[in-house]
């Protein structure tokens, strides 16, 4: 499962409010799967990473070892290609806020 920050299209903030401990829990399979309408095989599959939270010692980059620096997950694929209409790009983008729109959690 991945936490992701999204802001939701169906959702206004007068709707709900400004909560900043917000977030929307989407399944990486789910992500992974997400193809544009129309499809187009210009456009490569998302894909769902996770990257480690770094820190600087000594002159050196290491993982950061801080209770609660584990890092976060990301998305690959987003990044637009010149010569790929705007469109696809946007049709992906709307998928992910739907997805995250199913499933938004609030801590309080």
């Amino acid at each position: 499962m991945c936490l992701g920050l999204y802001r939701c299209r169906r959702l206004t903030v007068k709707q709900v409010g400004f909560n900043p401990a917000a977030f929307a829990l989407t399944d990486d399979d789910e992500i992974r799967a997400l193809r544009p309408e129309p499809n187009s095989m210009d456009v490569p599959d998302l894909d769902v990473v996770w990257d480690s939270l770094m820190m600087e010692e000594n002159g050196m980059i290491l993982p950061d070892t801080r209770p609660g620096a584990e890092g976060h997950a990301g998305k690959t694929g987003l990044l637009r290609p010149p010569f790929v209409e705007q469109r696809f790009y946007k049709s992906l983008r709307s998928q992910l806020a739907d997805l995250a729109c199913q499933r938004i959690i609030t801590l309080t």
